[in-house]
């Protein structure tokens, strides 16, 4: 008699990685479900585009405590809430943001934060490149330059007192503070140059997904002062 064997395969769920990086160079790696994902996705969006922080802040720290990303959420909490002063203007609609002591919140496909390591590797490279341009001297500070960027770039980031997000694809940024409520969004092509914002004195976090080869950073937090656009 022939026996055919059944086989049952068992589904493996889809898993997100997700890395969270605090303002003081903590970071948390985790693996979660892609309903968690978007759950967690669909908090940030809501805070961005309303600008409700009072009402949405608090639950995305509880949700990333629940999955053991952040530890303490209501000091975090407290500590964002610390930098302004609850005076917020009028909302304010300008192709840029420019805001002081305010919360910030917003999103970036291929996005990543330049240290303030990597930014002044940057500015010391752009004036080299005009005072010693085809020199000997060019080619030794061009390796060391390059070598500091890119080590900046791997240690673990500390926002502050300076920091660049750059948004190379879509994206968009919300504050609300000092000059009110703004908020803006960055087109998605390759031939538009990427979106800069710089944070200065930040606190909050950078949530960072990574699934189905794409990254996405979603960052929550206040500054004392942002710029970019």
């Amino acid at each position: 008699m022939l026996v055919i064997p059944l086989f049952t395969s068992a589904i493996i769920p889809e898993k997100v990685f997700v890395v969270v990086k605090n303002y003081d160079g903590k970071v948390s790696k985790k693996w979660i479900s892609v309903e968690d994902k978007t759950i967690l996705e669909n908090l940030m969006h809501k805070l961005i585009e309303t600008g409700e922080f009072d009402v949405f802040l608090p639950v995305v720290l509880a949700e990333l405590e629940r999955y053991e990303l952040i530890k303490d959420a209501d000091e975090i909490a407290e500590e964002i809430m610390e930098i302004t002063d609850r005076n917020f203007a009028e909302m304010q609609y300008l192709p840029f943001i420019f805001n002081a002591f305010c919360l910030i919140a917003g999103y970036g496909s291929n996005s990543w934060i330049e240290t303030p390591a990597s930014i002044l590797s940057i500015f010391l490279y752009s004036i080299m490149n005009k005072l010693l341009s085809n020199s000997f001297i060019h080619s030794i500070m061009e390796t060391i330059l390059f070598y500091i960027y890119f080590y900046s770039l791997f240690i673990p980031k500390t926002y502050l007192p300076l920091a660049g997000w750059i948004i190379a694809k879509e994206g968009k940024v919300s504050t609300l503070g000092l000059f009110g409520y703004q908020s803006m969004g960055t087109e998605k092509g390759n031939l538009v140059p990427p979106a800069i914002f710089i944070l200065y004195k930040f606190v909050g976090l950078a949530i960072t997904f990574l699934w189905r080869e794409r990254e996405e950073t979603y960052v929550v937090g206040a500054a004392v002062a942002v710029f970019g656009g």
